[in-house]
C-alpha cells in the first residue's frame, strides 16, 4: 500500500514538473522549516505556468 501511494505521488510530481513551470511566489527567506515527525517547508508558495 505504501509504495502505490509512492509510486502515486512521485508520477503527480513528474506530471506537473512535465507539463508546468514551478516559479516561487515571494522572497526565499520567507520560507522556513516545520519540525515534526517530518521536515517540510513552512509558507512555500509556488505557482504553476503551463508549459507552451
Amino acid at each position: 500500500m505504501k509504495s502505490e501511494t509512492f509510486t502515486r505521488v512521485a508520477r503527480v510530481g513528474a506530471t506537473l514538473t512535465k507539463n508546468f513551470d514551478l516559479e516561487r511566489v515571494g522572497a526565499s527567506e520567507d520560507v522556513s522549516e516545520l519540525f515534526g515527525f517530518t521536515m517540510s517547508p513552512a509558507n512555500l508558495r509556488v505557482r504553476l505556468n503551463a508549459r507552451a
